[in-house]
């Protein structure tokens, strides 16, 4: 479930989630993290570790980003909320990196799992 037009969608409401931000299998209940404000992450690249964070590092934690949020729009359990990346992005890496195609791309999340991703071309 996503908040419609607001971050996976554009001015008339169109869904682009087919083409981005992969999600799922699950969602977790509050009562299976103990703390959302510590949780490390890591992405890979086939098998390179690329990223490593943590949400204790965040400029804005995740109850900031709630608040804030609420005040414009109306959010609903099952919501998601993409706050961008840990450290480590392709583009700031000399030279840059980019993924390509057949690139797998393995995220993790503590309490959360882990997904991974094949990079497909048009």
């Amino acid at each position: 479930m996503h908040v419609p037009g607001a971050l996976d969608g554009d001015e008339r409401g169109a869904d682009r989630r087919i083409a981005s931000n992969p999600l799922g299998p699950f969602m977790a209940t509050t009562d299976e993290i103990a703390d959302v404000a510590n949780l490390r992450m890591s992405l890979d690249v086939n098998g390179e570790r690329m990223q490593t964070g943590n949400t204790k590092t965040m400029i804005f934690k995740p109850a900031f980003l709630i608040h804030y949020l609420s005040q414009f729009m109306t959010l609903e359990a099952g919501d998601l909320i993409s706050t961008g990346t840990p450290p480590g992005v392709g583009l700031g890496m000399k030279p840059p990196r980019y993924v390509k195609i057949e690139d797998e791309v393995t995220l993790s999340i503590d309490g959360l799992g882990t997904q991974k991703q094949t990079c497909i071309g048009d």
